[in-house]
C-alpha cells in the first residue's frame, strides 16, 4: 500500500482487517522487480508527494511473461503519468488496462505513446455515474487503431497467455458510446449559461473567467432537465 491515508469507511474497514489477520503492510519501492510464478513485474509508480489526489496514489505495475507484456496503472492522473514518464522505465505493453475508467483526466496523449499498447482494456461500471469511459479516450485509442474492451458493455473481460499468445473471452468491443453524467447526486460543474455547456472542474474548457460561467454544486440530472448539455470532451464524448 501507498504511504497515503483517507478518512473513509472503506480505508478504515481495509486496516482493521489486516490487523485483524496480522498482515504486514509494505510500502511500494518504485523499480522494484517481484516473481511471480514463471512472471516477473514491476512497480512502475513513483515515490513522491502527490497532494490531495489519491488516485494519483495508486500502485502502477507492468507484468511480462515471456514475450508478453500487460501495464496495470490503476486510477492513475497526468501527474502521476508525467512522473512516470521521466523514471525512464518500460512502458510499451502488448495490453494496457486504460487508467482511471477511461476519465477524461485518466489518459495523457504522451503515456499512451509510451504505452504504445495492442490492446486495451477499460473497467467501468454499467450506466455509472462518472462518465466513463469519455469520448476524449475513446477517440485516443480508436485513432490509434488500439482494438478495445469494456466492462461496462461486455461484463468480465479475462484475457490468458502462455508468454507466447494471447487469447480473449471475447471480441473487441466496436461501440463508440461513451458515459455521461447523468447522476443525482450534486457534485461541483462548471456550468458556461450562454452556451448551455457543463463541464468537470478539470476540463479545459471550464474556464470560469467569463461572466456566463460559474461552479455550481448541482446534479448532472438537474442540469440536463435544465436543458444544459454535458462537454462533449470530459463528460460525455
Amino acid at each position: 500500500m501507498p504511504k497515503y491515508a483517507v478518512d473513509t469507511e472503506a480505508y478504515k474497514k481495509l486496516m482493521d482487517a489486516a490487523k485483524e489477520r496480522h498482515v504486514r503492510i509494505t510500502r511500494p519501492v518504485s523499480g522494484k522487480t517481484f516473481a511471480l510464478g514463471g512472471a516477473k513485474f514491476q512497480i512502475v509508480s513513483v515515490n513522491r508527494w502527490f497532494g490531495g489526489k489519491p488516485n494519483n496514489w495508486s500502485i502502477a505495475i507492468r507484468l511480462k511473461y515471456k514475450r508478453r507484456s500487460f501495464l496495470l496503472v490503476g486510477d492513475i492522473q497526468r501527474a502521476a503519468q508525467n512522473a512516470i514518464l521521466k523514471t525512464g522505465y518500460t512502458l510499451k505493453s502488448e495490453v494496457y488496462k486504460v487508467a482511471h475508467h477511461g476519465s477524461y483526466t485518466g489518459t495523457s496523449p504522451a503515456f499512451m505513446s509510451a504505452v504504445h499498447s495492442k490492446y486495451a482494456v477499460i473497467s467501468c461500471g454499467k450506466n455509472n455515474d462518472f462518465g466513463h469511459p469519455t469520448g476524449v479516450v475513446l477517440d485516443q485509442l480508436r485513432g490509434l487503431g488500439i482494438p478495445t474492451f469494456r466492462t461496462d458493455l461486455q461484463g468480465h473481460i479475462v484475457v490468458l497467455s502462455d508468454g507466447k499468445r494471447l487469447t480473449w473471452n471475447t471480441q473487441p468491443e466496436t461501440s463508440l458510446k461513451c458515459g455521461a453524467a447523468v447522476s443525482s447526486v450534486r457534485k461541483e460543474y462548471v456550468v458556461n449559461s450562454r452556451a448551455k455547456v457543463f463541464h468537470l472542474p478539470e476540463c479545459k474548457y471550464a474556464k470560469t473567467d467569463s461572466a456566463n460561467t460559474s461552479a455550481q454544486m448541482v446534479s448532472g440530472r438537474f442540469l440536463y432537465k435544465k436543458g444544459f448539455k454535458a462537454c462533449r470532451i470530459c463528460l460525455h464524448g
